[in-house]
């Protein structure tokens, strides 16, 4: 089912599918509805025009000379965004929020004019396009890529990005020190998202035994050499599945969201819309 980035077919499985039904919702971004506050995706990296700031950037400490540095987005709501906003807040960095970019391919257009500054991208069109054109004609530097939080609480690297330090690695080396504060808690919620590719929706009401069918064809087909072989050269990385009694309870972690956090995150979308 098409249409809006896979929003159509979202909006399908959750309003208009029967509880019994067998049909099966595959996504791998979802917009924060308050009816599935949980999302996936592979990971992200950020990174920046050269001649953002006098002089140039040369490293991630000189984003802290920026003067409205010009940052594109999709949506005040978008994930992605609200994210990029939050490390940019973290770093005190002074910038100017542009929304309303239909997709990253017109971010990255602008990017590359210098209508906008600074971009968060996923790992695939950023390994497929971004970095030959952008990072490697010396058009821009990498900055760090989202540290994972794992369910102790602690940032970790993400096993994606081998040459991109961690956003967390990045800011301790700036500031000295480790990130902290209500935007650093904010923050920690979204980077467990990054725990999670892509998320296959079942029906509440689907039969257990078809469920059980589901998850040992999953199992089966990521111990398939050729399947990853194909998904790499597909998607740039190697897939990150959590499934069975592991995935549920990620998963319940991250839906059971701190009313407090929930208000926090819609003031600071309200903030800017």
């Amino acid at each position: 089912m098409p249409g809006a980035g896979g929003t159509i077919a979202e909006n399908y499985f959750y309003e208009k599918v029967k509880p019994d039904d067998l049909t099966l919702l595959l996504r791998a971004v979802f917009a924060l509805r308050e009816d599935r506050r949980c999302s996936g995706h592979p990971g992200v990296s950020h990174f920046v025009r050269v001649d953002a700031v006098p002089g140039g950037v040369k490293s991630p400490a000189d984003l802290l000379q920026a003067k409205e540095l010009r940052v594109g987005g999709f949506s005040p709501i978008q994930t992605l965004d609200i994210q990029t906003r939050l490390v940019l807040d973290l770093f005190g960095v002074d910038y100017r929020y542009i929304p309303g970019y239909c997709g990253n391919a017109n971010i990255f257009a602008a990017l590359q004019s210098g209508e906008v500054q600074y971009m968060g991208a996923g790992i695939t069109p950023y390994k497929g396009q971004y970095q030959e054109a952008f990072i490697r004609t010396g058009k821009g530097i990498d900055l760090w890529h989202i540290s994972l939080i794992g369910e102790n609480g602690e940032p970790i690297r993400s096993p994606l990005y081998p040459s991109i330090p961690s956003l967390v690695e990045v800011y301790e080396k700036v500031h000295g020190k480790r990130p902290s504060g209500p935007k650093w808690e904010m923050f920690k919620w979204f980077a467990q998202l990054y725990l999670v590719d892509f998320v296959l929706w079942a029906s509440k009401g689907l039969p257990r035994e078809a469920l059980a069918d589901l998850r040992t064809g999953y199992a089966r087909a990521l111990a398939d050499k050729e399947f990853l072989e194909k998904f790499v050269r597909a998607f740039s990385y190697q897939p990150i599945v959590r499934s069975g009694a592991d995935g549920e309870r990620l998963l319940k972690r991250l839906s059971n969201l701190d009313p407090a956090m929930i208000a926090a995150f819609k003031s600071y979308v309200e903030a800017i819309r």
